[in-house]
């Protein structure tokens, strides 16, 4: 099964596994200048959006995120450019996003894991996990040269800080998936929903980041979310 196909299939899975579109807690929208939290769900664009920190699929140093963008308006949203950070200086520079061989080897770790015990069934993506189709995605031929696409000296990972810097100069499709935060623009057609993903590699498991803010475009303005972890 080639590599697309098999991303589509799992996209499926991710509409079907979820008895709700938002599983995960709301980000708000950061009000400019003043940098206050929205009361509102629904961001200026016309997006709600929601994540979660999935434990059965994290330990100590590797977190997995998921996320839900939903388009409440009667148009089709590009998202685009996306910046992560965590307005703290120590975590920007310390936290990683995995990437290519990385995100190979965290994927190959919690397979063995996902054996050793019985994940709840009921979370954001176990089902995925345990279907296979994940797993699937990973497994793909194309991943043999996953990293081939980091220009910054054969890197694995880059931190939130230096992803930001080196973002337009980053391949980003050839070291994330397609359903990766990260991997490029998408669209979320009108009255639907589009679920993405990404690994963070905690450095210090002592201090780990209790709010995620998101930017992005949307036709053509930026907006910034912000969510808790």
């Amino acid at each position: 099964m080639k590599f697309k196909n098999i991303l589509a299939l799992v996209l499926i899975m991710l509409m079907t596994s979820c008895a709700t579109v938002h599983k995960g807690k709301y980000a708000r929208q950061v009000k400019l200048p003043s940098n206050t939290l929205s009361r509102e769900k629904l961001t200026q664009g016309g997006l709600v959006i929601s994540g979660r920190l999935e434990k059965s699929l994290s330990n100590d140093y590797y977190k997995f995120i998921g996320f839900t963008f939903e388009n409440r308006t009667g148009n089709k949203i590009s998202i685009k450019e996306i910046k992560l950070d965590f307005q703290n200086q120590y975590l920007d520079n310390t936290v990683s996003i995995s990437s290519g061989d990385e995100l190979i080897g965290w994927h190959d770790a919690m397979q063995q894991e996902k054996r050793r015990k019985e994940f709840n069934r009921e979370t954001f993506f176990t089902s995925l996990f345990l279907g296979g189709g994940l797993l699937a995605v990973f497994g793909d031929n194309n991943w043999s040269d996953v990293g081939a696409g980091m220009i910054l000296g054969g890197v694995a990972s880059l931190t939130i800080d230096e992803f930001n810097r080196e973002r337009k100069e980053i391949q980003t499709g050839k070291i994330f998936p397609d359903t990766h935060l990260l991997a490029g623009e998408f669209d979320v057609m009108p009255g639907f929903y589009e679920n993405k993903w990404l690994v963070l590699n905690i450095k210090n498991p002592d201090i780990v980041p209790k709010n995620l803010y998101i930017e992005y475009e949307v036709d053509g303005e930026r907006e910034s979310v912000a969510l808790r972890l």
